[in-house]
């Protein structure tokens, strides 16, 4: 079943919310694709029923599990990033959309595993296999494609990046992933602060971006790098025990904690940002994108592969993306992510 589907039976009660929450955490425990649990999801499940059983609105979704990627905070759960150097944080308190989700009436089973700060296929793979039946992820595109499920990657700034772990700060949006556009409209318009706007009609032609995938490495390189920093074994991260002083606490806590990707990222991002490079390639980097905005500004709606080339126009313009289970994606005008939803599922 889909969400909407279990929603719809809890509401008319041919199953119970506590039913429907042992069942997919059964499969959670089983499945590779989780990296912990939420032990408090049995407890949380039963205070949804006596709310929907009292008469209490909800929302369309209540009683419906979901899962998160793990890079989104819940207080009282490990948030690693599929990361050493993470591998010991507890977050003390829930990301903002966690908190929508808790007030929609959703039960939040467990985090999903995820390469280490960057985008990953397990979130894609447990939605798939009927093992979650929606997640909430940063830009997951290429996973979508590849399992056959939708993803929307929002309008940047559409939802709340409060206790989402920084990545690239300009480009990272939550979405859902699921098994039907529906769902994942009616998941978004829980967790997102936006006014949706109606999609024009007709497909637009892009122009070609040549520099558009280089300039979106460097930006994204050199956020990552910055956001990296914070990762030192004193002010956050897991301190190496090798460490004599200072400076082997941040060498050793890095060279320990980070994995050769990562390391390679952050190195990358800071010779962008590092003497003259800043001008050289940094700064024009930012104007190619830019100029890529001001390009896009009136496009309504265009159809793309989903590859890295053509993943970037979406990231660094922040428009709204929605990949089908045919492999494509739409990308749309800004704010036009839940008609994106409906026309793709016409």
């Amino acid at each position: 079943m889909t969400a909407l589907q279990i929603a719809a039976a809890i509401a008319a009660k041919e199953v119970s919310v506590a039913d429907i929450t042992t069942q997919y955490i059964e499969k959670a425990r089983a499945s590779a694709n989780f990296v912990a649990i939420n032990e408090q999801a049995m407890e949380q499940a039963a205070q949804v029923q006596a709310k929907l059983d009292a008469g209490e609105t909800l929302s369309p979704l209540a009683g419906v599990p979901v899962a998160l990627q793990d890079n989104i905070f819940v207080q009282g759960m490990p948030c690693a990033c599929g990361s050493a150097i993470m591998a010991d944080y507890m977050p003390m308190f829930d990301a903002e959309v966690v908190q929508k989700l808790q007030a929609a009436g959703l039960i939040v089973i467990g985090k999903l595993a995820m390469n280490e700060f960057a985008d990953s296929p397990q979130a894609a793979a447990a939605v798939a296999a009927d093992e979650i039946p929606f997640a909430l992820v940063t830009d997951n595109r290429k996973a979508a494609a590849q399992h056959g499920v939708w993803h929307i990657k929002p309008t940047y700034g559409a939802v709340s990046r409060l206790g989402l772990v920084a990545n690239v700060s300009s480009m990272d949006a939550i979405g859902p992933v699921a098994r039907s556009a529906e769902d994942c409209a009616a998941l978004l318009q829980i967790i997102a602060d936006a006014q949706w706007i109606d999609l024009p009609s007709g497909l637009t032609e892009l122009p070609a971006f040549p520099h558009a995938l280089t300039a979106c490495e460097i930006i994204s390189c050199a956020e990552a790098g910055a956001n990296l920093q914070k990762f030192d074994g004193i002010s956050l991260g897991k301190r190496s025990a090798d460490a004599q002083n200072l400076t082997e606490t941040y060498k050793f806590s890095r060279a320990q904690g980070f994995g050769m990707a990562t390391k390679r990222r952050a190195l990358f991002g800071s010779l962008m940002l590092a003497g003259d490079n800043y001008e050289l390639y940094y700064k024009k980097a930012l104007q190619v994108r830019a100029q890529m905005k001001a390009a896009l500004e009136g496009v309504s709606m265009a159809e793309l592969p989903v590859d890295d080339v053509h993943n970037c126009l979406a990231s660094l313009a922040g428009l709204p993306a929605i990949v089908k289970p045919d492999g494509k994606q739409i990308m749309g005008a800004a704010f036009t992510d839940i008609a994106l939803a409906k026309g793709g599922a016409a």
